[in-house]
This record gives C-alpha cells, structure tokens and sequence, in this order.
C-alpha cells in the first residue's frame, strides 16, 4: 500500500495524472497528453516540447514542411525523449528545426514492409530558400536498429550554401552494426 502511495505521489509530482498513465498516453506537451507521438506533432506550437512519458512508436510519417503552397502542421519543435525510447516504423520529413533529445531512438522496419525491407531515409530534411537553413540536432541520444536494413539514417538535400541543411551529434551513440550494412549518416 505504501508502495502504491508513493508512486501516485511521484506520478503526480511528474505532472502525469493517473488518467494520462492509465490511458496508455505516450507524450504530452506541457500539461496536455497524446496517445501517439504523431497526435503530439500535431499540436506542438512552435518552438514548443513534445516530452515523452513512455516509450512510443512512429508509425506514420512526420510530414514536417509546407508543400505546393499548402500548409501541413510544419514548426520548430523538441522531442525531450526523457529517458524513453522512440521506435521509428515510418520517418520524418522537414524543412524545419528539430531537435531530439535525453534518449534512444530504435530504427525498427517500415511499418507494412515485408521483414528487411530497406529504409531508403529516416530523417529527411531539406533546406528551403524561403526558410532560414534548416538544423537537425540530436543531443544525448543513442540509436539502435532493431531487424532493420537502412541505407542512410539521414538525407540532406539543399541546393547551395543558403539553404543547405545541418546535421549536429551531440554526446550521442551510434549503435547500428545490426542496421545489415554500413549506414549512411547524411
């Protein structure tokens, strides 16, 4: 019993309500919580923190950009892993910031590909004349594959200078020998 008070005191002083536990949320972004880490992106203002408070999975793609003059949710945004860890089935595309942070992050097969399929890109990021030069920062994070085959676990594309994008490693672990073959960081 004293257990179970403690843990309630402790999840309460996390800022984590019992209805955010018990319904199997994964993120929240300040006090409101997300099933999926995909309804996160999509409420996350800009500039603003997707804070995990358990372990998620990417199962659709993150479309972070504005495309053929129509606006997706696109923004500069944090993933604070907080410890958890963030299985990517599906990518993320952006023309904007992003950071992830605090964490690990498992390359696991595309969602609806056959086992070992190749990953072709996991993160895209492509610079954008109309947008300032676009970073790509992981800080404290480590990367495992899990029976996946990828062929870079990063793509960049800019056309000059300007718009070319940025990748930063910040005390991060590549652990990706189980990726299949050497892997192509961007």
């Amino acid at each position: 019993m004293k257990r179970a008070l403690r843990f309630l005191g402790l999840a309460a002083l996390c800022g984590l309500g019992l209805n955010a536990l018990a319904a199997g949320n994964v993120a929240k972004i300040g006090d409101t919580v997300y099933a999926t880490i995909e309804e996160a992106h999509a409420n996350v203002p800009d500039g603003g923190t997707i804070e995990l408070i358990a372990n998620a999975v990417l199962t659709q793609e993150i479309d972070n950009k504005t495309a053929s003059g129509v606006s997706m949710h696109a923004c500069k945004f944090t993933v604070d892993l907080k410890g958890y860890t963030l299985t990517m089935n599906s990518g993320i595309y952006t023309f904007y910031d992003i950071t992830f942070k605090n964490g690990t992050i498992k390359i696991s097969d595309p969602s609806g590909a056959e086992m070992g399929t190749p990953w072709t890109k996991v993160f895209y990021v492509e610079g954008n004349a109309k947008i300032a030069p676009v970073t790509l920062t992981f800080d404290h994070v480590k990367f495992v594959c899990e029976q996946a085959t990828v062929t870079a676990l990063i793509e960049t594309s800019g056309t000059n200078a300007v718009n070319k994008p940025t990748v930063r490693f910040n005390e991060c672990e590549l652990d990706l020998a189980s990726c299949g073959k050497p892997v192509n960081l961007g």
